[in-house]
């Protein structure tokens, strides 16, 4: 069975080929599922104002 672990990552930025920069482990979240996660919000001209 396979099974897929969904972890936290803090990093500066992504680079122009999309890898991470200067990222650090943070963890394990048990409380979101692989389908869950997306990029969108990480990449210039994408990111979704938060509102206030």
């Amino acid at each position: 069975m396979l099974r897929w672990l969904v972890c936290i990552v803090e990093f500066l930025e992504f680079t122009g080929d999309i890898q991470l920069r200067a990222p650090a482990w943070k963890g394990l979240r048990d409380d979101k599922a692989p389908g869950e996660c997306t990029m969108e919000d990480q990449f210039p001209g994408t990111a979704k104002k938060k509102p206030g």
